[in-house]
C-alpha cells in the first residue's frame, strides 16, 4: 500500500507479468512466492507491507483515518499491530496515557486491548490483527 506518494508520481507493481497502478491508501494482496517487480513513477514514495506465513499465520488489515479525538480500538487476543503514518493519535491504557507520533508503530499481544484516540491533527492509521491459521 502506498502511505505517500508526491504529486505526478507513483508506482506500477508487476504480479507474476500483470500489472498495477498502485493507489495511495489501497493494498494490493499477492502470495509470495509471486515474481513481483516496482517500478517508481517521478519522485521517490513510501509504501506499507503486511505479509503473515499462511500455512501457521492468517492476518487482516486495514486503513484508517481518524479526526482528533475519534476512537480506534482493536481488541482481541491475537497480535496487534498499528503504524501511524500521519498525524499523532493518543494510546489511552488504565495506566497512562502515551502519544504516539507519525511514523512510530505499536505492537499488542495477548489480552490486552488497544485504545487509540486522534490526536488535535487527527491521524491516519495502518493496521494489521495477526491471529494463527485455522
Amino acid at each position: 500500500m502506498l502511505l505517500d506518494c508526491p504529486p505526478d508520481s507513483g508506482m506500477t507493481l508487476t504480479v507474476d507479468g500483470t500489472s498495477v497502478e498502485m493507489v495511495q491508501h489501497e493494498f494490493i494482496d499477492f502470495t509470495g512466492e509471486v515474481v513481483t517487480q516496482g517500478l517508481l513513477r517521478g519522485q521517490a514514495v513510501r509504501d506499507f507491507n503486511v505479509m503473515s506465513r499462511r500455512n501457521t499465520v492468517q492476518h487482516r488489515r486495514g486503513w484508517k483515518p481518524i479526526v482528533s479525538r475519534e476512537w480506534f480500538r482493536l481488541g482481541g487476543t491475537d497480535w496487534r499491530v498499528v503504524h501511524v503514518a500521519v498525524g499523532e493519535a493518543q494510546l489511552v491504557g488504565a495506566a497512562a496515557t502515551r502519544n504516539v507520533a507519525t511514523g512510530e508503530s505499536l505492537i499488542v499481544t495477548g489480552e490486552d486491548s488497544l485504545h487509540l484516540r486522534g490526536g488535535a491533527p487527527g491521524a491516519q492509521l495502518v493496521w494489521a490483527v495477526f491471529s494463527p491459521a485455522a
